[in-house]
């Protein structure tokens, strides 16, 4: 939705950003303009021009302005309103200029002049662009590391301002600046008071002191200071940057004042569990209400932050049970005075409900944890994996449950970004836009369009030159990367990245959320997310395999391109755009899970199984409705596309050295898994089969031939070897299963119940019965069970007695998959792939689909061959893999993973 055009003033044109227009303020303070050119300043006041107003609070407003004389820009603060201002507002306007100027500090902003011209006080001081601390946390709390870092440097300044007799005793994030290297400087000291004098006789009775919210109390109540009323704004300070609040906030005043005089402010880890226990301590030492319990002075805040920094023992302590109770009972000594009572008579009930209140207590904690916990991953920010894990580790320590695992999962497959300021080292020179594919047989190159304003991208084959495909790009492009056949492009002026297939030549996803030119993209090693940095302030990482944002960092220094990866693509190198610094950004990549995508949306509609894993699971193979695909899930990329035609039914199966295809428009055909061009051969068998199952060794496949009679169906065993063909009967074939050693084919069908077994050796065939259509079969490992699987039940049989097992029976799930070694099963519903205990379908966890890949809908899971990966093919085409030894070894650093297919939850 477009955001409503500012109305200009009625009386000078001014565009207006809410409140009065700028323009006619200054004709109420200082009389008419002097100009309405842009260029030129508003007007003068001593020594300066005023450009543009920056900034205001209650007593002043301040303006960017330039000081001719000296030929420097500065900033200047006058008296508002200041010809209807009473003589109050004007010692307190000229107090806060002495208050400042009488500070030499770099952690303050310096005061340069002082004035009044035609009845208007002023004063001109530093000009610093940079955003204050409450801009700054506005989307998100700081690291903890970064807030107790910048508090450490405001302390210090603080404590130089008690030295030379100034208490500040406004202190909050709106008054702390940062330089254009990020160091906080203090400003606003309008109510500061100067040794001792001139604050008493300027505060009326009943008057608060200090923005509500940030005060301490004997300021609020008394107005009364001394250096540890700043030591309170010191701690509110700390713990708005660690929570994104103030530690009171009510919708009125009264309200404010009521928490401020009766109740502690929240724990700052109940609001952001990443915040460290020691860091807490300060915080809260900072905060307490009864000053003497406080630091003494800003050094000694200065001084433990530091400690805590360095990974030293702090000086702070958190208070102690009692001490916590001796409080509260100094607030409500009526009260207390009868809960006492109470607990010397009823003993007994007391410490009763005191137990039941906390195992409460520990239940709600626990469920709030594991809110917050979602919420964090719903908000797809940098910090969020971190947090979540954070609160699940928490509610798992006050008590473990199947739930909290399955959120651990979750947690562990999303991506986290932490900002690395200043990290330094070399930088690569921008590169020209030109760019290789992963084989090194294709070139993408920017092609320019002087007439239309705008570029394309080219992209020709190496071995002939031959132009493949014109990329159209409606702007001028600024930077480029490729990665398997998806290229991604940002420009100028339009603000948003271009998604393309360089196998088909179309745009598969236009990206948008930056609010400046774009300045570089980057893929990944080994993945197909990529990172876009604009000079916004921000970066935003992608999947263009699934079309989603994953994840975005904001409020950050503004950095320009190019970008370089280090440590194996865990940490990305970005050069701020002022030149002064080279930031980085490390992330911590899912270990355990891997996901790819086609770049677009395709739906399947086959019944056939879409999804093959090799050996290990390095690779798979999908089947969709516009082609087959060979991943590498390694690398994180396309390896090959075999195309359909028209709407030909394909089907694929792995052997050991080779990857084989099978459909109605084409016959057999084998593509070696070796480097090199990944070429099918010519076709064998004519067009028709569909391919099923591959022998474990390789040297046999399975494919059905379904004919215009149903009598003359029939599996065709097929030797790879030479290509020969043998005939099994099977009416209406649809799935098959070789047994371990590849003396026996199990067959099913799309219409009859039961299966069918083939004894290879001797060509004999028996029924085996099952409750409705066999739709998947497997043997185990070692030949011992056999399992079928359809759509009414689940059989497990003996192979030694053929005697089988009903281990499921009703409706089926939407999908289900036997390890080879037969300990765990897997099936899918819409959102989680569920690991089963084989023996009895018990559910043992659940793998949760992200968000970014889209529903299961009619979905094919399959094991690999040695069953250290289960995989997922959902609906639009994107494969979810799971490292299953990979993700138990995460789980068990917090003592979560479950203990082999049959442990219960601990």
């Amino acid at each position: 939705m477009t955001a409503p055009t500012p109305a200009p003033c009625p009386t000078c044109g001014e565009v207006m950003n809410g409140g009065p227009c700028p323009r006619c303020l200054f004709a109420v303070s200082f009389g008419p303009e002097v100009t309405s050119e842009e260029s030129t300043p508003w007007t003068r006041i001593g020594n300066c021009d005023l450009h543009e107003e920056i900034g205001r609070g209650g007593m002043g407003v301040v303006y960017r302005a330039w000081q001719p004389g000296l030929d420097r820009e500065v900033a200047v603060k006058v008296l508002r309103h200041a010809r209807f201002a009473g003589p109050e507002e004007r010692m307190r306007f000229h107090r806060e200029a002495k208050a400042a100027a009488r500070l030499k500090h770099p952690g303050i902003v310096a005061i340069h002049d002082i004035g009044e011209d035609e009845g208007v006080p002023w004063f001109s001081m530093e000009h610093l662009p940079g955003k204050n601390l409450e801009q700054l946390v506005r989307e998100h709390p700081l690291a903890a590391e970064d807030a107790a870092d910048l508090v450490r440097r405001v302390a210090e300044a603080v404590q130089h301002a008690h030295d030379h007799g100034v208490l500040h005793r406004d202190l909050k994030p709106s008054n702390i600046l940062l330089d254009r290297n990020g160091m906080p400087r203090v400003t606003d000291f309008g109510i500061a008071r100067i040794d001792g004098r001139g604050v008493e006789e300027l505060t009326a009775t009943g008057q608060v002191l200090g923005s509500p919210g940030y005060a301490a109390p004997e300021q609020a109540f008394g107005g009364e200071a001394n250096a540890r009323t700043d030591v309170y704004g010191l701690g509110a300070l700390l713990y708005h940057l660690l929570t994104g609040r103030p530690p009171f906030q009510a919708p009125t005043l009264d309200a404010i004042l009521m928490q401020l005089r009766d109740s502690e402010p929240l724990s700052p880890r109940q609001l952001n569990p990443t915040v460290a226990r020691d860091l807490e301590t300060i915080c809260l030492k900072c905060l307490r209400k009864d000053s003497p319990q406080r630091y003494p002075w800003a050094k000694a805040v200065a001084d433990d932050l530091a400690r805590f920094l360095s990974g030293e023992p702090i000086r702070a302590r958190p208070p102690t049970p009692a001490e916590r109770a001796w409080r509260w009972g100094k607030r409500r000594p009526w009260t207390a005075v009868l809960v006492a009572a109470c607990g010397i008579l009823l003993t007994t009930l007391v410490f009763g409900s005191l137990a039941v209140a906390r195992r409460e207590h520990r239940e709600e904690r626990r469920v709030t944890l594991l809110a917050m916990s979602r919420e964090a991953r719903a908000e797809r920010l940098g910090g969020s994996r971190a947090r979540a894990l954070a609160a699940i580790t928490e509610a798992w320590q006050l008590k473990p449950s199947a739930e909290l695992r399955e959120e651990a999962i979750a947690a562990l497959a999303m991506p986290g970004i932490r900002f690395l300021p200043k990290i330094g080292g070399e930088f690569p020179v921008p590169a020209a836009l030109t760019v290789m594919d992963s084989s090194g047989k294709r070139r993408a190159t920017v092609r320019s369009q002087p007439e239309a304003n705008a570029d394309f991208i080219e992209i020709q084959a190496l071995a002939d030159g031959a132009v493949l495909h014109r990329l159209e790009f409606p702007h001028r492009i600024t930077c480029l990367d490729w990665s398997g056949e998806l290229l991604v492009a940002g420009g100028r002026e339009i603000r948003l990245l271009h998604v393309w297939d360089t196998i088909t030549g179309q745009r598969l996803h236009r990206f948008s959320g930056h609010n400046a030119d774009l300045e570089a993209v980057s893929f990944r090693p080994g993945g197909q997310e990529f990172v876009s940095i604009a000079r916004d302030g921000m970066l935003r990482l992608w999947h263009a395999g699934l079309g989603e944002e994953i994840a975005r960092l904001s409020g950050l220094p503004e950095h320009a391109g190019p970008v370089a990866w280090s440590e194996g693509g865990r940490v990305l190198k970005v050069r701020r755009s002022d030149g002064s610094a080279v930031d980085g950004f490390r992330f911590a990549w899912p270990l355990s899970v891997t996901i790819v995508g086609p770049g677009a949306a395709e739906p399947r509609s086959e019944n056939l199984p879409t999804l093959h894993l090799d050996a290990d699971g390095r690779h798979a193979v999908t089947v969709d409705e516009t082609a087959c695909r060979l991943w590498s899930l390694s690398e994180g990329r396309e390896l090959a596309r075999f195309p359909k035609t028209g709407t030909e039914w394909i089907s694929a199966a792995f052997t050991p050295d080779a990857l084989w295809l099978a459909g109605w428009n084409a016959g057999l055909r084998k593509i070696p898994l070796t480097p090199g061009d990944l070429k099918p051969s010519t076709p064998a068998l004519s067009p028709g089969p569909l391919l099923v199952a591959s022998s474990r060794d390789g040297s046999h496949l399975a494919l059905t031939q379904n004919e215009q009679r149903p009598a003359d169906d029939r599996m065709l065993l097929v030797s790879t070897s030479d290509l020969s063909t043998r005939n099994l009967p099977q009416m209406d074939p649809f799935c098959a299963a070789f047994s371990p050693d590849g003396k026996q084919l199990v067959t099913g069908s799309f219409r009859a119940a039961g299966a069918t077994l083939h004894t290879l050796e001797t060509g004999e065939h028996r029924t085996l019965d099952h409750t409705g259509l066999v739709l998947g079969a497997r043997f185990s490992d070692d030949g011992r069970q056999l399992w079928l699987w359809g759509d009414h039940a689940v059989t497990r049989w003996d192979t030694a007695t053929w005697k089988s097992q009903t281990i499921h029976a009703g409706q089926a799930p939407l999908a289900l998959a036997i390890s080879p070694d037969g300990h765990l099963a897997a099936s899918a519903t819409r959102r989680f792939v569920i690991l089963h205990d084989a023996r009895d379908l018990s559910q043992i966890t659940r793998l949760e689909i992200p968000a970014a890949a889209g529903e299961a809908g009619m979905p094919t899971i399959a094991f690999s061959p040695d069953g250290s990966h289960l995989a997922i093919h959902v609906e639009d085409g994107g494969v979810i893999s799971w490292d299953l030894p990979v993700l138990q070894a995460e789980l068990a650093r917090w003592g979560m993973e479950w203990k082999g297919p049959h442990a219960p939850d601990r």
